[in-house]
């Protein structure tokens, strides 16, 4: 999936078409000249792209545009930066992934929410790897790997990780109600969550 993306975003720049506006078909059949399958090509295009997908026999599809989504884009060039190396200096990171990504679509550390955590460092942060989509899906279990993760979190952080959670009708205050514990120092400090039971 991500040769194919790099594939993509070297054929624009080739032949000039914005990742704003990639002519569908035409990318399609430029990336076929580089062997790949044409339903992979489509197929990883629509999920990169922020654009809903032409209907199969649309006359129109000769004629389709897509736009790549930014997020999308970015997120996934992190998360290779993160496999090879799970942990950086917050600027080491930020001038890596900056200069995987394509030119236009400039990535920001709120891209990282669910994929990475980042942790104060002397005067300094770290990022280190933590998806989400590795964690638990029951309450309890997911709970347990987040605190042994971290002590403390604020509601920000907790946010992302706690997306599809198995638990029938769970918002997440209902969640952060049963499962952690608030506190705060000052009404000008973030609210603090901690382990409420023992894993």
């Amino acid at each position: 999936m991500r040769r194919v993306l790099d594939l993509v975003v070297m054929n624009a720049g080739i032949n000039g078409w914005p990742l704003s506006a990639l002519p569908l078909e035409e990318t399609v059949t430029a990336l076929s000249g580089d062997g790949v399958d044409i339903g992979v090509a489509r197929h990883v295009i629509m999920i990169f792209s922020s654009t809903p997908p032409p209907a199969d026999g649309d006359a129109t599809m000769s004629q389709a545009e897509v736009a790549l989504d930014a997020r999308r884009v970015c997120t996934e060039k992190a998360a290779a930066l993160l496999e090879k190396q799970p942990m950086w200096r917050l600027d080491e990171f930020m001038i890596a992934w900056t200069s995987t990504c394509p030119e236009g679509m400039p990535p920001q550390q709120d891209m990282l929410r669910g994929l990475a955590l980042l942790d104060p460092q002397g005067a300094d942060f770290t990022v280190s790897a933590f998806l989400a989509s590795e964690l638990a899906p029951k309450p309890k279990d997911r709970f347990a790997m987040l605190f042994t993760r971290k002590e403390r979190w604020t509601r920000a952080e907790l946010e992302p990780y706690l997306q599809h959670v198995e638990e029938a009708g769970a918002s997440i205050d209902a969640l952060l109600l049963t499962w952690c514990r608030r506190s705060q120092g000052s009404a000008s400090e973030p609210e603090i969550y901690t382990q409420r039971h023992a894993a």
